[in-house]
């Protein structure tokens, strides 16, 4: 059996030019961890968070549209041209 170099955890090259069989499950394991917090960051930068802040998820979620009319707090009208015009 080939013994294998020892490869340090910050190193990606062996990720991406040693098929993955032959690299040590600690190493992939290492990367897969890296990658998604990599991801978690460009994310949470895409939203606008500063580190240590928490998405409360009213931030992104949008609500469905609707086809009523909401309420105001005062209906006013007005006539143009002798049409009544409700606003």
């Amino acid at each position: 059996m080939k013994t294998m170099k020892r490869i340090k955890h910050n190193d990606l090259t062996h990720y991406f030019m040693t098929p993955h069989e032959q690299l040590p499950a600690a190493y992939l394991a290492s990367c897969k961890k890296f990658f998604k917090e990599l991801t978690q960051k460009r994310i949470r930068e895409n939203m606008g968070l500063k580190p240590g802040e928490v998405d409360d998820g009213a931030s992104t979620k949008r609500q469905a549209s609707s086809r009523k009319r909401q309420a105001s707090s005062a209906i006013k009208r007005t006539t143009l041209n002798g049409i009544e015009i409700i606003y």
